[in-house]
């Protein structure tokens, strides 16, 4: 996956013809590209097979994967749509989790007072069916986490697994500022730039302030989001956000 990724990364950042002549060619990263697919496609076509074997066998999971074949869609009974379904969550969730939980123990850990509020937090939603265990935590608990909450967007706010998010023209149109785009084009989107914005986010952009994002209530403030494009915004927005939210609050409960 590693080398599929760097190998896509580069055809950003190198005119078309010259990627695609060193794909003609099978040499370089687009070697490594084509081989790393087969291997993906290899992987995952053979986790598609077993797992609708088991299936019709009569086992029952709630995996995604088992979500997706079940599903009377009918384009989840082609494989090839299931795969590039589940690869698709594979890629963007690995990565992304992985680096936005860095930074936010980095984050955290730089800032004592942000700590000791979510460890406080953390002691009163607990449940402590026995002392001698560790603490257990269910859907509804993580939903009363606001302050953990209000850390983990703050953190994706200033440091934004996705830093860059590159969109491609199709035909001539015309942005709210003014700017006239036409075919071939790209747009680049800087979303760690953006969350540093002092006309934005205030004159305070640049500190860790997970206060920012919490409301007269004592609640997540939703009015922020539309300013917040760790997950992209409208029809756009990540449709794995939620999961995304979900494992990175366990992760850093049971970090912290």
């Amino acid at each position: 996956m590693d080398d599929a990724q760097e190998a896509i990364l580069y055809r950003h950042a190198m005119p078309m013809f010259l990627w695609k002549t060193l794909q003609w060619l099978n040499v370089g990263r687009e070697k490594k590209l084509l081989q790393a697919w087969k291997t993906t496609d290899a992987y995952f076509g053979n986790c598609i097979t077993l797992r609708r074997e088991s299936l019709c066998k009569g086992v029952d999971t709630t995996d995604m994967l088992s979500m997706y074949i079940k599903s009377e869609h009918e384009s989840c009974k082609n494989d090839m749509f299931v795969r590039d379904a589940i690869v698709n969550m594979f890629t963007a969730g690995r990565d992304t989790i992985a680096s936005g939980l860095i930074w936010f123990l980095w984050l955290v850990t730089k800032t004592p007072r942000v700590e000791a509020k979510i460890l406080e937090e953390l002691k009163l939603v607990a449940k402590m069916e026995d002392p001698k265990i560790k603490c257990v935590f269910n859907s509804d608990d993580l939903k009363g986490l606001v302050y953990l909450h209000a850390s983990l967007n703050e953190s994706l706010r200033l440091c934004p697994p996705l830093p860059l998010n590159s969109k491609g023209v199709i035909k001539e149109d015309v942005l709210p500022d003014g700017s006239v785009v036409k075919p071939g084009m790209q747009i680049i989107l800087s979303f760690y730039s953006e969350g540093k914005m002092p006309w934005i986010w205030g004159e305070d952009s640049l500190e860790f302030k997970l206060e920012r994002w919490i409301d007269h209530e004592g609640k997540i403030g939703y009015e922020l989001m539309s300013k917040f494009f760790a997950f992209n915004v409208g029809p756009r927005t990540c449709f794995g956000k939620d999961i995304i939210y979900t494992d990175e609050l366990c992760s850093c409960r049971y970090t912290l």
